[in-house]
């Protein structure tokens, strides 16, 4: 399997942050659209989730990748709680509790 050029995943990369298709940036690079799938995965970091196959683009305003980075916060605080004291804990869970009623 041939490696990519640099200057064809740079161009993917900055097609993706402008918001094209999977599909328009495969059809500008030649990069197959597997291939893309892979290497915005490896490349975005964690942030980065899964994605669905079609013409769902990489771009910001995507609800997709918008639901995945609430959740990668949402993780993140859970395992900040788990990390504190019982008390420092306790202290958060009544502060939530006040916060809902």
């Amino acid at each position: 399997m041939p490696r990519i050029a640099k200057e064809t995943k740079e161009l993917a990369f900055k097609m993706s942050d402008e918001g094209k298709t999977t599909r328009e940036i495969s059809e500008a690079t030649g990069i197959k659209i597997p291939t893309l799938y892979n290497m915005f995965r490896k490349g975005a970091g964690a942030a980065a989730p899964k994605t669905v196959t079609g013409s769902i683009g990489f771009s910001p305003d995507n609800p997709f990748l918008n639901k995945a980075r609430e959740w990668e916060t949402v993780k993140a605080l859970i395992n900040k709680i788990d990390s504190l004291s019982e008390t420092s804990r306790q202290m958060v869970f009544e502060h939530l509790a006040k916060k809902q009623s």
